[in-house]
């Protein structure tokens, strides 16, 4: 029996991690919450967690001490401070406190290659991309001294019954409101039941420790997982395709008109910034004011132009860096992950107990 800590068990990914592992006879999954309020939806569905707080070196062994493989899931809160002080606090006391022979498991993010937008001119690292890469830097650094195997799966849009993006995509299928700049775009998705087969597989000592990018295997296309999702809704799908906006071309002669139309945006959306400057207006040149009021109609036109005729938005999507992906060796197809129950949510069983300290436990006993 191989016992797995998910720490972060509460957060969507760790909880429905937690649901498909506990599917497993050959794993002991232990979800570790910092408050009893914190795991209500597992205990609920039967899990028995662990709580306290990780990051607390005098918590940290009681918690993890006697676990073979630890899931790091958890994501520090708080300031920008706080927050790199938490994820140091956390790897650190992953690799000292679990067990001699433990493997660490971290859900990193494909954001470490850093993201853009259609029309950017950059692809800009955003902080969460930076905090998961300094997390990386540390882990590999603090595994050598503690001669731990290590695992950094960057992950996807994590797609999965639980969370958030499935909603929004089932939600704009049932709309009829999907909206895709191309067929074969890759989605960069990875369901949980990959994460699933990624952990198990690790457990097993099937992979080599390393860093790795988490997809679906073999990587879906945003049409593709359209279409599985229209599926599960029982919705034919609906799909209208635009163009990709060119990336804008950079003129730097545009720049020195950037102040009057950061002055133009200004006074369109505050009314007292916009009687400051038609006050100062009326002492500017001639040609100034010229300048500002053509300035104004155009975008005012263009706003209401926008307003009747509002272009189809794409539907939502990141379009990472294009790096070489380093893939696990020994994941099973996702398709097929997908149709094996024992990587779906089970039902909850009718014969799980209420935890006594849920609200309603008493109603539910009764009835």
């Amino acid at each position: 029996m191989t016992k797995i800590a998910v720490l972060g068990a509460n957060g969507q990914v760790g909880a429905e991690l937690c649901l498909i592992l506990a599917n497993h006879r050959d794993v002991e999954v232990v979800p570790v919450c910092r408050n009893r309020a914190g795991s209500a939806f597992l205990r609920y569905h039967g899990l028995r967690c662990r709580h306290g707080l990780p990051a607390d070196p005098a918590q940290a062994a009681a918690l993890l001490g006697d676990c073979d493989v630890v899931v790091h899931s958890a994501l520090a809160s708080g300031s920008p401070w706080q927050i790199r002080a938490g994820e140091r606090s956390l790897i650190t006391n992953c690799l000292r406190y679990s067990k001699a022979n433990a493997r660490i498991i971290y859900f990193s993010t494909m954001s470490v290659y850093g993201a853009y937008q259609p029309g950017d001119w950059l692809r800009w690292r955003g902080a969460y991309g930076k905090t998961k890469l300094r997390s990386e830097r540390l882990l590999r650094t603090a595994s050598k001294r503690q001669g731990k195997e290590t695992y950094i799966l960057r992950l996807g849009h994590v797609c999965g019954p639980l969370q958030n993006i499935v909603r929004e995509i089932r939600q704009s299928i049932r709309r009829g409101e999907v909206v895709l700049t191309s067929p074969e775009g890759p989605s960069h998705t990875v369901y949980t039941c990959t994460i699933a087969d990624a952990v198990l597989k690790i457990a097993a000592g099937k992979e080599r420790p390393g860093t790795y990018d988490l997809l679906n295997w073999p990587e879906w296309t945003w049409s593709e997982v359209y279409a599985y999702e229209a599926q599960q809704c029982g919705v034919p799908l609906r799909v209208t395709f635009v163009p990709q906006q060119a990336p804008r071309r950079f003129r730097p002669l545009r720049l020195l008109g950037a102040p009057l139309r950061g002055v133009v945006r200004a006074a369109r959306n505050n009314e007292r910034v916009k009687q400051m400057i038609l006050t100062l207006l009326a002492h500017a040149p001639r040609a100034l004011n010229e300048r500002a009021q053509a300035t104004w109609y155009r975008n005012r036109a263009q706003a209401e132009i926008r307003a009747l005729c509002p272009p189809p938005t794409p539907s939502r999507g990141i379009d990472w860096a294009d790096e070489a992906k380093v893939y696990l060796a020994h994941l099973a197809p996702t398709r097929d992950l997908l149709n094996d129950p024992a990587f779906r949510i089970p039902p909850r069983r009718p014969e799980s107990a209420w935890p006594a300290d849920l609200p309603h436990a008493a109603c539910e006993r009764e009835g």
